[in-house]
């Protein structure tokens, strides 16, 4: 049997890399680029494989899997709505948010019975489509009502606008992405 490698490092060492200033309107004008998408995939299913995937034999092969799902969502969201470069790296900062949350209460809770995770397999793509949906709200002047992102993913509305405040609410409802943070993530995706 062969060993399992261990996941790539999301964003290089940033000691030696001399920044790139751009204008906040300028990043949100910017449609992510097929690259991007790629590191965002990587970067997102990272994030998601850590909190979930307890088998660390599996976790190389689900990587490469969710990498690809992933890449082919943005794909979609990028041509269904114009996915900015903006748009992704805050959707990929509320991923993580949201397992954050995910780890601080499976801590929390270790020494009770059982704990029923929030962030499953099963429930990756409404975490993320969430995460677009209030990305896009948060930069946008007009971003798409949630009966579009509803019929976009053949869901019930009433589902999709459950699954929205229930995010919001796990994260208590603190969705501010701070400059510093959102240069950084920036910088990556630039590289």
């Amino acid at each position: 049997m062969s060993a399992v490698e261990p996941v790539p490092q999301i964003a290089p060492d940033f000691a030696d890399v001399k920044a790139t200033v751009v204008p906040l309107e300028d990043v949100c004008d910017m449609t992510a680029n097929d690259r991007q998408l790629i590191l965002a995939s990587s970067a997102i299913a990272h994030i998601v494989l850590k909190v979930i995937c307890t088998d660390q034999e599996e976790l190389q092969p689900k990587f490469e899997r969710m990498k690809q799902v992933l890449r082919n969502f943005f794909e979609f969201v990028r041509l269904a709505t114009n996915l900015s470069l903006a748009e992704l790296i805050y959707s990929i900062w509320l991923v993580s948010r949201f397992t954050e949350k995910e780890a601080e209460n499976k801590l929390k809770r270790m020494n009770q019975e059982q704990y029923e995770s929030v962030v499953k397999e099963s429930n990756i793509g409404t975490v993320l489509l969430v995460s677009i949906e209030i990305s896009q709200k948060l930069l946008r002047d007009h971003a798409k009502k949630n009966t579009y992102w509803a019929r976009l993913f053949d869901l019930s509305v009433e589902n999709f606008n459950r699954s929205e405040a229930a995010y919001l609410k796990w994260l208590d409802y603190s969705v501010w992405l701070d400059e510093e943070t959102f240069n950084d993530m920036f910088q990556a995706m630039l590289l």
